[in-house]
């Protein structure tokens, strides 16, 4: 038997913890037309080598510079600015890779630098949901607004993943390659391929003529039906680069982006690990946001070669960011309870749009609620308002917004 038929057997089971039984037919589309992926920066990345820089200006307090590089050496696409090569480290390219990034995607991108990151611990990933009382991440909202029937509607490399039981999520970690996940691989007897199937069927036969009740017995002929139909995993293989997936961010990406065009997954998290940068802040922030970036050009890339590119929202986020200076041990950065994001998406109306509420020293300015612009009589924004303005963006459903509510004491909008 083959290894993607086994899997499909055994989503049956596992599928019946995280079955979508609050919601209706009539609140999930046959296929998703539009897709999201979560980009998630675990540990905290430095935005100042990324999307905020700030420069080698002295800072106020005495704690020596927010970046090593020039001030004058910042580059701007757009509205936007973008860190330049890390001193020591411009062999590795970071620089012309912020670079290409911006100059890709400025005009459908928004970024958000200055909120409170709501996060008071790396076990939190506040960002993936908007709240630290483990909310549901926001893929798990996306993919159970539009494709809460699938099995697979749901993937995830890391990050947040809670689905709080809205869908199942299909978990690849870090020790699973993911062409083991995908290539077949004989694993059981075709004879013990048909018992285990009867046995199924028999048993799902039975729970359905004993559930009484009309709400759950719909539910659960509809999980079933998704545990027993065809499964996608030989369309997706197909859809896969010829030469093999790719290690790390860009496997994930190129595994996203075949699922999504197999018409198999509505949301996707792809993650890279290791911006937790406590020493060495500028030779591994250098590295992970490389990586980073790399992954999210191998995900357009993908994309477009399966036509889909115009119909995919891509959110980049991380718990929190890295301290406006270096600690006094090991040229590190520590844990700094500010967030920046950034969004593209074509269906963005706010493209080129730069919220720019972090001063020369990364200190956090308040906003004026209308116009988003720096104001000293304005409001202090934080991971809610930024999620609040993301669920509408992505049509989230309404019945899981407010049984799932981030409060906010005034609300502002950054995409529509």
């Amino acid at each position: 038997m083959k290894r993607r038929d086994f899997i499909q057997l055994l989503s049956a089971s596992s599928m019946m913890c995280a079955a979508p039984i609050g919601l209706s037919r009539a609140q999930a589309a046959e296929r998703p037309d539009h897709f999201f992926v979560t980009v998630y920066a675990n540990g905290g990345w430095d935005t100042t080598s990324f999307c905020d820089p700030k420069g080698n200006a002295n800072r106020s307090d005495g704690n020596g510079p927010v970046n090593t590089y020039k001030t004058s050496d910042i580059g701007s696409v757009g509205n936007f600015k973008y860190a330049p090569s890390l001193v020591g480290f411009e062999e590795d390219g970071l620089g012309p890779k912020n670079k290409a990034f911006f100059e890709k995607h400025y005009r459908n991108m928004t970024v958000i630098n200055g909120f409170e990151s709501l996060s008071s611990g790396h076990s939190i990933k506040a960002a993936g949901s908007g709240n630290m009382n483990g909310l549901p991440s926001l893929s798990a909202l996306y993919a159970a607004s539009h494709f809460a029937e699938s099995g697979t509607s749901y993937v995830s490399f890391g990050g947040n993943s809670d689905t709080r039981n809205l869908v199942p999520v299909s978990k690849i970690g870090r020790s699973t390659k993911v062409s083991d996940f995908i290539n077949p691989n004989t694993v059981q007897s075709e004879s013990a391929y048909n018992v285990f199937s009867q046995y199924r069927q028999e048993r799902q036969a039975q729970l359905l003529k004993e559930e009484a009740t009309a709400v759950r017995k719909g539910a659960m002929g509809r999980l079933f039906n998704v545990a027993n139909s065809e499964t996608s995993l030989g369309a997706l293989e197909s859809l896969l680069p010829s030469a093999g997936i790719q290690n790390g961010i860009n496997g994930q990406a190129e595994f996203a982006a075949a699922a999504f065009a197999a018409g198999m997954t509505a949301s996707v998290d792809l993650q890279v690990e290791g911006f937790d940068t406590h020493s060495n802040n500028d030779k591994y922030q250098t590295s992970n946001l490389g990586k980073m970036l790399d992954g999210v050009a191998t995900l357009y890339a993908e994309a477009e070669r399966h036509g889909i590119a115009d119909r995919m929202t891509v959110y980049m986020c991380s718990e929190w960011i890295r301290t406006p200076f270096y600690n006094d041990e090991k040229d590190g950065k520590d844990d700094y309870g500010l967030g920046s994001a950034i969004l593209i998406s074509p269906k963005n109306r706010n493209g080129n749009g730069l919220i720019q509420l972090t001063d020369p020293e990364v200190n956090l300015l308040k906003a004026n609620k209308n116009t988003l612009e720096a104001s000293d009589d304005g409001i202090e924004l934080s991971q809610h308002h930024v999620h609040r303005s993301l669920r509408r963006l992505l049509n989230i459903n309404e019945q899981l917004t407010t049984q799932f509510a981030l409060d906010v004491e005034d609300d502002v909008e950054f995409f529509l």
